[in-house]
């Protein structure tokens, strides 16, 4: 597994995941796809066995989910690539609520279109979480309020806590 930070932003992501397959491993990547040109060039190169990608939140909430600015053309051009890939592939979204609400669920549906399969996680944020003086005056979801999003999805194939 290469997991990051973001794996992607290593120049030389390639050559190492050349490396890992030469050894006769299958290799999953995880990616936040933000750099789609990257991900293009390994999964051309068949570098990649399996593709897990985090989808932070909706659209509108991209930026307030990662801190930063977020371009979301790259994110669906990455989506594309992945669901075009050949390859297995996961996309997740780990559910923190100040950065994802019920009504952002519809949204990242609809940003990820029909795929094979999509994760909803349920957050843990006093185990799991760096900083979690950010997050403190929200907290987890329970696991209520995690159920009834599980079921505004339902459409998925797969949903962990």
């Amino acid at each position: 597994m290469v997991t990051g930070g973001e794996p992607s932003i290593h120049d030389d992501l390639p050559d190492f995941l050349s490396r890992i397959k030469a050894l006769g491993y299958c290799v999953k990547l995880d990616t936040n796809g933000s750099l789609p040109d990257v991900l293009g060039a390994v999964i051309r190169r068949k570098l990649v066995d399996f593709i897990a990608m985090d989808i932070k939140s909706s659209p509108a909430s991209y930026c307030k989910a990662t801190g930063v600015s977020a371009d979301i053309s790259l994110l669906k051009e990455s989506i594309n690539l992945i669901r075009e890939s050949g390859c297995e592939y996961q996309f997740r979204t780990t559910l923190l609520k100040k950065v994802v609400s019920e009504g952002d669920i519809l949204d990242i549906l609809a940003l990820i279109g029909d795929v094979k399969e999509y994760r909803l996680q349920k957050g843990n944020l006093k185990e799991k979480v760096l900083d979690y003086k950010y997050f403190a005056d929200d907290g987890d979801y329970s696991q209520e309020e995690f159920d009834r999003m599980r079921k505004i999805y339902s459409r998925s194939s797969q949903v962990i806590e």
